[in-house]
């Protein structure tokens, strides 16, 4: 298959939205596959549900859950076989056993199931530096409402309530109507999932004569603005990393050996700032 075929797939996860909202479960748990894999955790196609995964599911479990949403990353590790590249190995002497389980508990998972594993398409455009940002983009697209997403991304690095307001107010408003006005475009810049696109826009806008006198005005306010939401795209799909690899791959005055060595390096970086933050 494609890594289109999974894109399409990863943005059309079925979600479970049986209180009014999108429940984030698949996606955290797709996401700590994805980080378990560039940390080097998993290195093959056997996802054990060990306390690893648990741990960085619920890293960005606590960043995207809404109301009473319940830490329990069992359920997609079990759900996750609707998405039909998901797959469960399961203990022989429980076989019968699990197929007559609709809904699997923590208990259930630990006892009947060896590991889950994903199609090998899959499981190699997740390796691939290059392919697996762009698979963690298409996953934000199942999450509700970025903007309740971002804002909760800028109260978390330190913002204040006011602040963040402010640049929710910036960007859907009148950043969002410059931008329409200008012809760049129709959307919602809080509707706008993917970094890649977002940065198009805002680096367009930027030199709308409008924005530029109304930022002025605002002592950098609607700059500012632009880039935190920037800076929150970019730290959920960690496409910063992705971005200096692709430099590195390209650079024509290294050799093979040299672009290893500073790809491992870059690759480190991020997972150097992962285990912070996951320590502290």
């Amino acid at each position: 298959m494609s890594v289109q075929f999974y894109i399409d797939k990863f943005q059309t996860l079925r979600t479970d939205r049986s209180n009014g909202h999108a429940k984030p479960h698949k996606v955290c748990l797709l996401f700590a596959v994805i980080d378990l894999i560039e940390k080097g955790v998993i290195t093959h196609n056997k996802i054990l549900f060990d306390e690893q995964l648990k741990s960085c599911f619920t890293y960005y479990f606590e960043q995207f859950k809404q109301g009473n949403d319940k830490n329990t990353p069992h359920l997609p590790f079990y759900h996750l076989q609707s998405s039909q590249f998901w797959h469960l190995n399961i203990k022989s002497e429980h076989q019968k056993e699990f197929s007559q389980v609709k809904s699997a508990s923590n208990t259930s998972i630990q006892r009947c199931v060896n590991f889950a594993y994903v199609d090998d398409e899959l499981f190699d455009y997740l390796k691939s530096p290059i392919t697996r940002p762009v698979l963690k983009d298409a996953l934000t697209e199942n999450l509700d409402s970025l903007e309740i997403q971002y804002k909760r991304w800028t109260l978390s690095i330190g913002k204040s309530e006011k602040t963040a307001k402010n640049y929710i107010g910036a960007l859907k408003g009148s950043i969002s109507n410059w931008v329409n006005d200008a012809g760049i475009s129709k959307e919602n810049l809080l509707s706008i999932g993917s970094y890649g696109n977002y940065c198009m826009i805002a680096t367009q806008v930027m030199q709308v004569d409008e924005f530029k006198e109304k930022n002025k005005k605002g002592n950098g306010m609607y700059s500012a603005a632009l880039k935190s939401y920037q800076a929150f795209l970019a730290d959920v799909t960690q496409v910063n990393v992705q971005n200096d690899i692709e430099a590195i791959l390209s650079a024509k005055d290294k050799t093979a050996t040299q672009k290893a060595i500073l790809v491992n390096s870059r690759i480190g970086q991020g997972k150097f700032r992962a285990d912070l933050i996951d320590y502290w």
